[in-house]
């Protein structure tokens, strides 16, 4: 099943395992050919390396490409999610601190035209909150933060 040219074969012979690896590659195959990518389990470390020589040389039956593709994308969600950060693989985790929120400039130009048209504040604050689904006291913390923000810039 397997030649010298084969991923596989070549490791193999490397560690010099070609009496054990290649049977238990054999029956991996069989094993994985018979299942479902539901029912495809990788139980160890062994059968994730064997999987991966396989894939490389075309030989890893369908419904094991298919559970391998699914574990590194659940694999790639799991290290975003935790924060770990893998170069090759594309995963960044995300900033730490407050989310960016862009629709707040919106809000907040929206909210500034309100009141230079003599808006009473509270009524402008309803109307932003209404129009952007968030509470008007939401709103109106943004408005005061960015405010004092302003104001602390012009006395620098």
């Amino acid at each position: 099943m397997f030649d010298r040219h084969h991923m596989i074969w070549r490791w193999a012979d490397h560690w010099d395992e070609l009496g054990d690896w290649l049977p238990a590659a054999k029956d991996l195959v069989s094993r994985w050919a018979d299942q479902s990518p539901q029912e495809v389990e990788f139980r160890n470390d062994f059968e994730l390396r064997v999987a991966c020589f396989l894939l490389y040389d075309n030989l890893l039956p369908e419904s094991a490409a298919k559970a391998l593709s699914f574990l590194f994308l659940e694999t790639m969600s799991e290290a975003r999610d935790k924060g770990y950060r893998l170069d090759r693989l594309h995963v960044i985790p995300e900033k730490r601190g407050r989310k960016r929120d862009v629709s707040r400039m919106y809000r907040q130009w929206e909210l500034r035209e309100l009141l230079k048209a003599g808006t009473p504040k509270m009524e402008a604050y309803s109307q932003i909150a209404e129009k952007y689904a968030k509470s008007t006291d939401t709103i109106r913390r943004e408005y005061e933060r960015i405010e004092k923000q302003s104001a602390e810039r012009e006395k620098s």
